[in-house]
């Protein structure tokens, strides 16, 4: 099995500690109270406006829902249809050169504007832009893996007698997973980005109405705590995304 190493090292977290000190050491005690960071005691007192005005808890499965529902759906659609989209003359070659050139020339948020403005104050946007971004993002990075796959092997099996539809099925798909998984924690991160910013312009639910909520009341401790919590939420998808890889997809690509 291949081991792969965590770039979250412990000095990272030494650091992360240290600032997290000199915080509460410098806001609380030493610097009077201002409008670049919150003092300690007042994000503590802060912790339950979170539930109580901001309804922390419903607009946190919103936003989790959102960004990990449609992905998911989104990988079992391309896995259950992969013996047609990775066939030569399937979806993949057809659809995704034109994602890939669209993508360089208009931002998702964009398209992610026009799903606000057609279904304005609806929980179905938001799913169907996530979605619409998971499954672009593997029909990419499988566009960018296709010419990866080891012809020994194509060889080897179509001397069996394998078809195109086999080779799509039990060759190309896993010789792909392991480049495409290398680089899913970068795009788990992008997606957060996307729908928090999505949700932002929505305005109606999720963490990013949130966010939206304490600029408006310039509340800097609401918006310093509900930064912490969502680096620590798309901290554990990240690590959990490690884990998924490290368990279940050890092999390499040749």
């Amino acid at each position: 099995m291949v081991s792969r190493t965590s770039p979250l090292k412990k000095p990272f977290f030494y650091i992360l500690f240290t600032l997290f000190i000199l915080w509460i050491i410098l806001f609380e005690f030493i610097i009077p109270e201002n409008s670049f960071l919150p003092k300690p005691g007042i994000v503590l007192l802060t912790i339950p406006a979170l539930f109580e005005e901001y309804h922390l808890l419903a607009n946190f499965f919103t936003t989790v829902s959102a960004i990990y529902l449609p992905a998911l759906l989104a990988y079992l659609f391309l896995f259950l249809f992969r013996k047609w989209i990775f066939a030569e003359s399937g979806l993949i070659y057809l659809k995704s050169k034109f994602i890939s050139n669209l993508a360089i020339f208009v931002p998702a948020i964009l398209v992610g504007i026009f799903f606000v403005f057609w279904f304005p104050h609806s929980f179905f946007p938001e799913y169907l832009f996530s979605f619409v971004v998971s499954a672009s993002w593997w029909l990419i990075e499988a566009r960018m893996h296709l010419n990866n796959t080891n012809e020994n092997y194509t060889i080897s099996f179509r001397s069996f007698g394998a078809d195109d539809s086999f080779i799509s099925k039990n060759i190309t798909w896993y010789n792909m997973l392991p480049g495409a998984f290398s680089k899913l924690p970068a795009f788990h991160l992008h997606l957060w980005g996307l729908i928090l910013v999505f949700e932002f312009i929505m305005d109606y639910y999720g963490l990013g109405a949130i966010l939206r909520q304490t600029l408006l009341f310039h509340d800097l401790s609401a918006l310093f705590l509900l930064t912490i919590i969502i680096s620590l939420i798309s901290a554990a998808g990240y690590a959990f995304i490690r884990a998924l890889e490290n368990r279940f997809i050890f092999w390499r690509a040749e």
